[in-house]
This record gives C-alpha cells, structure tokens and sequence, in this order.
C-alpha cells in the first residue's frame, strides 16, 4: 500500500508539472498571444441556468415549480459520472444502491416499497425509462455514463401533468449535448485512481462532434469505457455454521452462526469489480430553417462480479460469507434508439418524440444460507440431509416503444400553452429458477422454485398546460392529464414449493382511468424574486404478487390467518398523491446570490407497500394512507470572485395516518427509506495562476439523516455523512486534478437487501459505498 502511495504520488506531481509546463507555454506564445485563448478570470456572478421542465426552454428563475439543475460542466468540474452522485446533492433526494445499476430514487418522501411501481420517473431526454416491473433488486434506474452531458434536471414533487404515471414523487431528466451544425469539436478524459481496501481503477471517455454539411447535418459521438475494482470480499467457509437461538416462527433460528470463527476455504477478495462499456450517437440534420431531424441511440453493458453489499451479522467486514463457493455477478445491457423531429410554425412548434429501447439484467445469487433455514435441515452438504448449493439465476428483460407528440406556443406572449398526446407499449418478463443439484434427491424435482412472470402495460394520455400573465407580475398555470392503462400478463410458479405439483399460473388484468390536474400560481414581487403556489395530484398504476404458498413445507396459510386472510392479494391497485407546495426563487445582488426555498404537504392514498410475513414470504398491498410534511432550501452564492458555496437543505417527514387491518403497518409508522433530512455543501476557490489558467479547490460534503428498512425485521439505518476534495487547473483545452472521494473512509449503510428467496432473521446484507479513492483525472478539450 505505501509503495502505492509514493507512486501515486510521483505521478500526481508529474502530472502536475506537465500542466504547470503547458500553463507557461501558453503564456509564451508569439507577439503575446495564447494558444488556448482570453485569460481565464472568474467571474463574479452566477451561472445562469436554463431548463426544459416544463417541455419548453426557460431559465430556472421563471419556472414556478422546485426544480433543481446541475450543468455537465458543474458536473464535470465537480467529478461526478453518475446518476446517483448528482442526486445525492439535491433536497428532497433519497436514494438505495447496491452499485451501478442498481440505484432507486426516493423524493420527497414518496418511497417505492419492494416490487411495488417506482415513485419516480426516469427520462433521458424525451425518453421515459421505465425499471423493470417486478425484478428482485427492486425497481433500479439504469445507470448511463454522464460524460458529456448538458444537464442533470431533477423536478420535485408530482409531475403527473406533463410527465406521466410513475412520476409521482417527482422525475429526474438527463439532458445530453446536442450535435453542433456549425464547427468541429472533440474532447477527452482520463481518470486513474485506488480505493482503499480494493485496487486500481481506470476510465477514458471522450467526444467528436462532426459538421459533415456545415449548417446542415452533423454527428455527436461519445465513448466510455470503466473499470473500478471492487472492494467486497465473498468468503467460502469450511463447514458454514448452523443458525442458533430458534424461537422465530418455523425458522431453525433466529440468530445468524458465528461466521467469524469458522475456517475460510475460499477468501475471493473484491468481488463487486465493475466494468462498462458505453456509446452515444446523435445525427442532426437541419432540413429546412423550421425542421430539425435528430436521430440518437445509446448502447450500455455493465458488468459486476457481485453487489455491493457485506454481510450484516457480523457487519464487522466488508464481506459476503457462503457455506458454498458460488459467484454472485450481475450484468445490465441497455439499447435505445429516439428519433425526434421539431418543426416550427409561426407561432408554435410541434415536436414528435419516438423511442424504443430494451435492457436486459440477469443476476446470480446464493441461497444456500435461506433453504437451510427454511426447512430446519440438520446440515448444509447433501451427504448429511441438506440441499448442497441453491442458487436462484434471475433474467429481467424490459422493452418499451413510446411515442410523444405535443405543440407548444412560442413567442414572449402573455397567453402561452402546450398540448400533446402519449403513448407506451411495455413488456416485462421475468425469469427466476431457484435450482441446485441436491434438490431433486429431497423433493423429485431440481428447481425449489421455476418462476415465469409476464406483465404487459399500455398507456394512453392526452395532456395539457397553459399559462396566463393575468398582470406583469402575476401568472396562473393550469395543467391537466387524461390518462388510462390495461394490464395483463400472468406469473407461473412451477417446483417444489409451488402450490401444485404442475407449472399453476395466476393471471393479472388490470385497467384504469383518471384525471391528474395541477394548479399553480406565480407573483414575482420584483425582478428575479418570484413566490408561487401549486396543488398537483399524481399516480402510479399497480401490479401483480408473487403467489405466496399456503400448502406444503414452507407454507404461510397460518399467518395468512392471523391477519384474516386465507391467500395473499394477487395484485395490488393503484396509488395516488395531491401535493400542495408553497415556495420562492430570488436571484439577487447583480446574480452573485440565488435562493430557492419551499415547503410542502402531500396526502398519499392507497399507498403500496411491501408487506413480510412471519413465515419469510411477502406481497404488496394498498394498506391505506400517508402524509408527508417538508421544506427545501437551496442557496447558491459567490461569496467573492473567487469563492462560491452551495449549501442545500431538506427536511421530510414521512408517516401512515391510516391503515388496512391485518397489514401490520400502523398508523404513525414512518415511511421505509425516507431520511428526516438531507443536506450538501460544497465551497470552491478558484483564481488565475497564469494569464490561461485557473487553480481550482473544492471540498464538498453529503449528510443524510437516518432512515428505516424493511427485512425480516423493521431495522434502523444509520444516518452517515460523505466528504470528498478536488485540488488542481484549468485551461481553455487543459485541466487535471488530484482527488480525494469518501475522504474519511465512511461506511454508509445504504439499504438493508433481503434474500431474493425469502426473508428469514438470521441473514441480512447491507448495500454500502465506495471507501476511501486517490485519483487523478486529465481532460483535454479541442
């Protein structure tokens, strides 16, 4: 480790002196001219940030709903490559990951509850990128490489008028660069670095923009490729130990074998290594002056070896203990092709948005710990009455064809509106086989379990929205969505712990129809000060559950019973929300302060919610009702020409007012995976070292407040706090820095992750973060 360091550190100082060289080398240029351009002087205002939240191009400042952006500049300047570090900076953001593709997002206390439909939507562009209906990891966003993005939008609070079902909570907006008509353009990146307790890690990316008929047709090509190595153990033990202290239900035991005592057989060291491999590619042609073509596709493969989650008991390392020596990797592909067309009228535009995409997950993990405990065997090897290795391999494949039309106004008018029209056709199948070669010697069959699910979702909606300045100073918005889905498929359940001895499947139809309004008025009290008010309503369709069994050896009838029921829901309704929101946007002293702060209050109804039963096994149902109370604030300043803060807040506190009986759940239970409070500082130094470069700093801290998970048991999160640091310059083509993320090797528990087969007490696996990474990032801009 220490030879490491010194090696890191000498090229860390190399690479220095290489930018300090070509910092000088500029400043030498003949007759006092600069080969990168103007001399780099901060400025002393504020970024002015612009948007598309509300489908049309606005600045932030005038757009009354509370809506946070980051730029791919910030983003870039500030390290971030990924979706979840960019959300873990805004208010009202809460968010569960056990890795790359793995992360579901959580606003404004409107949390997705097991496979329950995600709270918020996802879009890349104009591309809504529905998770997977019904995978066990729960409802993950994909994960797509930023580089070279224009902007992170994150909208809170409903967004049912303009962005649909599933868009409840609120909607994260990914916003790419667009080809350029008029000029060449290239970039690039290369990211080294080490992670304490794992190893090296490399990146590269880089960009070409190419005007093949200048002011007609160019094309935008953007390319990563990553590894990062893991920093999870997974540890093969000689002779597992049995679970101890019996008492939980039909469970052998409620406490997990002392694992830190038993010999290791296998010791496989950073198993939740990743690699990616991503490609993006835009073709814009500018047919006429008012119709614009852009074609876009995007192609992603991510791979890991294992999750990123330890074991917890003991919880004293990070690492997974298996009494067999069987791999847990996981793998996500994803395939979009968009295509949309704009052409401009005098006084409107129309656009059309058309996309289909497919992603494929698969994932192995080992079950062998769960079907000891679930069947009491004296053992865990086949030759002493166990099952030997059981692991479940589960395929998740989702596709989904879109298509959006809308017209909207144009102009600086007092009168403006949007309306449009959507449709989705998605698919979801799901594949899970829980098998293992010493099942078939107990039960006559190799597969515990041989599940087969289909669902199928159509959605249609008109929608609309339309703003009126009734004074210079006041406007009224209002929004209307008129929305329907079917749903039908079916899940097949099929093995020894079906409920009949042939392949039995349960059907899920489902339909309905609604109206999602939103009212909203604005006053703006001067120049960029504006108040506002907006009462909005969202939903999310239902779903179908996994039949829960009520015969044979692992069967739940009985606690079924308890709460009144003599089987399980085989599916689950719809859930709606109305938000009311107060707030204010100022930007003042000539653009060197912007302050953003709202309050609000949401009544959530039929809520969907996972529900464990004694007996391991579970299901969602809509158990009632809930409300959330909350504020945000986000402040932006530059402090002086060289110092900026950006402090943001977020309170939220999220409780059932009301339940069904038999749920379990009562009323003044928090909400699982809501933190009572978020907040993100970040303060950066920038000033000129040469007449073309900057040296920058930066330091920059997350808190997040302690949250609930749902297992076996109801358990506490632990709150946890993450701090990283950038030191280095900038240059019009040039810059490198010297980083430092997790600066004090913090271990956050992220989420407590049941076992896919089911839940029992004695087994618990916590998904955590990246510990402590040195690195080194140079980018080169043409």
């Amino acid at each position: 480790m220490s030879h490491f360091i010194r090696r890191l550190a000498s090229a860390l100082f190399l690479s220095l002196t290489v930018l300090t060289s070509l910092a000088h080398a500029d400043e030498a240029a003949p007759n006092g001219a600069t080969t990168g351009g103007k001399r780099n002087e901060p400025t002393s205002q504020l970024e002015e940030v612009v948007v598309t939240a509300e489908k049309r191009t606005e600045r932030i400042q005038d757009t009354p709903i509370s809506v946070t952006a980051l730029s791919g500049a910030e983003l870039e300047q500030q390290g971030v490559m990924d979706t979840a570090e960019a959300a873990r900076q805004i208010p009202g953001v809460a968010l569960t990951s056990g890795g790359p593709g793995q992360t579901e997002y959580t606003i404004r206390g409107l949390s997705s509850s097991g496979p329950a439909v995600s709270t918020v939507g996802f879009y890349l562009d104009d591309v809504p990128v529905a998770a997977p209906a019904a995978a066990q990891n729960g409802h993950v966003s994909i994960d797509p490489d930023l580089y070279d993005l224009s902007r992170v939008e994150v909208l809170r609070g409903p967004q049912g008028t303009l962005y649909g079902s599933g868009s409840m909570g609120g909607t994260v907006k990914l916003v790419t660069n667009q080809p350029e008509l008029h000029a060449f353009d290239a970039s690039a990146a290369l990211d080294g670095s080490y992670t304490s307790g794992g190893g090296m890690n490399g990146r590269i990316s880089a960009m070409v923009n190419l005007p093949l008929i200048d002011g007609r047709l160019a094309l935008r090509l953007v390319g990563t490729e990553e590894h990062v190595s893991g920093w999870i153990d997974r540890i093969v033990l000689n002779a597992f130990p049995l679970p101890t202290n019996p008492g939980c239900g039909s469970f052998s035991g409620c406490t997990r074998g002392n694992v830190l005592a038993a010999p290791a057989a296998f010791d496989h060291k950073n198993v939740n290594d990743e690699n990616l491999q991503a490609v993006r590619g835009s073709l814009k042609l500018q047919a006429t002056d008012e119709l614009s073509i852009t074609a876009s596709g995007f192609y992603q493969k991510l791979a890991l070896g294992g999750l990123s989650n330890f074991d917890n008991p003991p919880g004293t390392q990070l690492a997974h203990y298996q009494p067999f020596d069987v791999p847990e990797p996981f793998a996500d592909t994803f395939r979009l092709g968009n295509l949309v067309a704009e052409y401009n009228f005098p006084a409107f535009s129309v656009t059309s948005a058309t996309s289909y995409w497919r992603r494929a997950q698969s994932q192995t993990q080992d079950v062998s710990e769960s079907a000891q405990t679930l069947f009491d065997l004296p053992s865990y090897e086949a030759a002493d009455g166990g099952l030997g290795p059981v692991s479940v391999l589960e395929v998740d494949g989702t596709r989904q064809f879109s298509e959006e039309i809308r017209l909207t106004s144009t102009g600086e008018t007092r009168f403006k509106w949007l309306i449009g029209g959507f449709y989705s056709d998605y698919k979801y199948h799901q594949r899970q086989s829980y098998a293992g070669d010493g099942i078939a010697g107990v039960f006559g069959t190799p597969n515990l379990i041989l599940l087969l699910d289909d669902d199928h979702l159509k959605q249609k909606a008109l929608f609309g929205e339309a703003s009126y300045n009734v004074t210079s100073q006041l406007k009224a918005t209002v929004g209307l969505r008129r929305y329907s889905y079917s749903q039908d498929g079916g899940i097949t359940l099929s093995g020894a712990l079906a409920p009949t001895p042939y392949p039995t499947t349960t059907p899920i139809v489902a339909s309905n129809s609604g109206v999602n309004p939103k009212f909203t008025l604005s006053y703006d009290l001067f120049h960029d000060f504006m108040v506002y008010a907006t009462a909005a309503k969202g939903f999310r369709p239902g779903n179908g559950n996994t039949p829960v069994p009520v015969t044979g050896p692992d069967s739940c009838l009985n606690d079924l019973q308890a709460i009144g029921k003599s089987q399980a829901p085989s599916q689950y309704g719809p859930d709606t929300v109305w938000s009311y929101e107060l707030g204010q946007k100022a930007t003042l002293f000539d653009r060197r302060l912007s302050i953003s702060s709202d309050v609000y209050y949401e009544q959530w109804s039929r809520v969907q919610q996972a529900l464990i039963l004694p007996c391991g096994f579970g299901y969602t149902d809509n158990v009632g009702t809930a409300h959330v109370k909350g504020g945000e604030l986000e402040i932006n300043a530059k402090l002086t020409p060289a110092w900026t803060l950006v402090q943001s807040v977020g309170i939220t506190q999220a409780v059932f007012t009301a339940s069904e009986p038999g749920t379990g759940v009562n009323a003044g239970d928090r909400l699982l995976h809501v933190p009572s409070y978020t907040a993100s500082t970040s303060l950066v130094y920038s000033a000129p070292v040469t007449d073309s470069y900057n040296f920058v700093a930066r330091a920059s801290n997350v808190l997040v407040g302690p949250s609930r998970a749902l297992t076996y048991f109801m358990q506490e999160l632990p709150g946890y706090d993450l701090v990283n640091a950038r030191v280095g310059l900038t240059g019009p083509r040039w810059s490198g820095f010297l980083y430092v993320n997790n600066l004090t090797n913090r271990k956050a528990f992220l989420d407590n992750v049941p076992d896919y087969l089911l839940n029992v007490p004695s087994l618990n696996r916590v998904a955590t973060n990246q510990p402590l990474t040195l690195g080194i990032v140079l980018d080169f801009k043409y």
